[in-house]
């Protein structure tokens, strides 16, 4: 019954015992949803740096009997443009989580992308997709997307504020879509 935390909690042991050289802590919320995500970058600038990932996020609509839970590990390479004010990262993510009483989870490929040019002083518009086909989708999962848009604000070099829309769902094997999280939320992102 706890395996699935066992997993997490090594593959977040091993999240933090990487030489890391920035660090990132995302907090999300909403009325029905808790988010947090935490990003290393590992290593590289020379092409794009190479960013570990691990987030957990917590669903509880009072229409619904029960709450939902999603972890997401993963890897992802995240570059800034030479020519344009646009930051774009691609990469893939592991989910594994529970939807109603159904477990879902699967690989997924995906990434972001965030247009912060300096004339608007620290306003960014960005966007998220990740999806995971069914291919690659396991337990009572039949696939799983993952998308939404953000309005960022850098308050300092070291602190983000923003307001987004996400859409996390599920196809459920013999059942039809689920969906774990769909609104607005605001967020707080931190570097250190």
């Amino acid at each position: 019954e706890y395996m699935p935390f066992r997993i997490a909690y090594l593959l977040l042991l091993l999240l933090f015992s990487s030489v890391t050289y920035s660090q990132e802590l995302e907090f999300q919320l909403s009325d029905d949803m808790a988010r947090i995500i935490y990003t290393s970058s590992a290593i590289g600038e020379n092409y794009g740096r190479l960013e570990l990932e691990g987030g957990f996020l917590y669903a509880d609509d009072n229409e619904r009997p029960s709450s939902d839970y999603l972890l997401h590990f993963g890897t992802q390479v995240r570059g800034e443009s030479v020519d344009a004010p646009i930051i774009v990262a691609v990469g893939a993510r592991l989910y594994y989580g529970e939807a109603a009483e159904y477990d879902v989870g699967g690989l997924g490929i995906g990434g972001d992308v965030l247009f912060m040019p300096e004339s608007w002083k620290g306003l960014g518009i960005g966007a998220f997709l990740y999806v995971v086909p069914s291919i690659v989708a396991f337990q009572d999962s039949d696939g799983l997307n993952e998308y939404g848009i953000t309005l960022n604000w850098q308050v300092t070099s070291q602190a983000l504020i923003t307001l987004g829309y996400q859409d996390i769902e599920t196809d459920i094997k013999n059942v039809g879509t689920y969906t774990i999280d769909d609104g607005a939320y605001l967020g707080i992102g931190l570097s250190f």
